[in-house]
């Protein structure tokens, strides 16, 4: 895996049209929790490819990535991310609790990808094949409180799915916070370069910074100027128990 693992191109699959564009984002998202409290921060860039190529790329700092319903928050990174996105509001919308609608979402993802994928190629085929000759990633993070405790489930699977062979879905990270093992506070990333991976749990940072706003701002500014592809304005949610405490989103965003 390259040095894009956690950061590989957000794709985002519109619905069906030859000519629309592509939007890519190299997705910078970061999560604190704590037993009261959670902190979530994201960045908004994402890339117009238009798919007959006779435009010149263009950047757009206005994507909303941290999304909510019935209390639960979800935010997603990497390949498909529309496919994540729409699986994950449907699961959202059943009256299960935390860990059953993420053992719901697990158990409906392959199929919903080789669904999408399997549309993109044949809407077209030189993209598809442009963009899926090695393997990518995609990630989603849930969170939310459920029965008054905190919860956190970070999942990313690795796709491989090469022009003559059958897809191949491996869930290669699965987290889920609080428990056995686990610290009382964490912080997680989707989306970010091995260097911010790096400063999550660094001391001298989280000394620096004891805020959770305050270092999330820094790692994903710290991810801004190592790619050109991360920017545009930080979006940042804080949850508790009774629900939002503090947001500072961007104009359309506002949850």
């Amino acid at each position: 895996m390259n040095r894009l693992s956690r950061g590989i191109l957000l794709l985002l699959l519109f619905p069906p049209s030859f000519l629309s564009p592509c939007v890519y984002s190299q997705t910078c998202i970061i999560v604190h929790g704590t037993p009261d409290l959670i902190t979530i921060g994201s960045d908004s860039r994402g890339t117009i490819v238009p798919r007959d190529n006779k435009i010149l790329i263009t950047h757009i700092d206005t994507l909303c990535k941290i999304k909510t319903k019935n209390k639960i928050y979800f935010a997603c990174s990497g390949g498909l991310t529309t496919v994540l996105y729409s699986l994950a509001f449907e699961v959202c919308q059943l009256d299960m609790s935390f860990e059953d609608k993420c053992r719901y979402f697990k158990e409906r993802v392959e199929n919903r990808i080789k669904d999408s994928l399997s549309i993109f190629k044949s809407e077209n085929f030189k993209r598809y094949r442009e963009y899926y000759p090695e393997i990518r990633e995609s990630s989603i993070l849930f969170f939310g409180f459920d029965s008054g405790r905190a919860k956190i489930s970070a999942f990313v699977y690795t796709i491989a799915s090469k022009m003559k062979k059958p897809l191949k879905l491996k869930l290669s990270t699965d987290i889920n916070w609080p428990g056995p093992g686990l610290p009382d506070s964490c912080i997680l990333s989707i989306g970010t370069f091995k260097r911010v991976q790096e400063l999550l749990n660094n001391p001298f940072l989280n000394k620096m910074k004891p805020n959770p706003i305050d270092r999330i701002t820094y790692l994903i500014n710290a991810q801004s100027e190592a790619s050109s592809n991360v920017g545009g304005p930080i979006d940042i949610l804080q949850i508790d128990r009774k629900g939002i405490v503090f947001e500072d989103m961007k104009e359309g965003c506002r949850l």
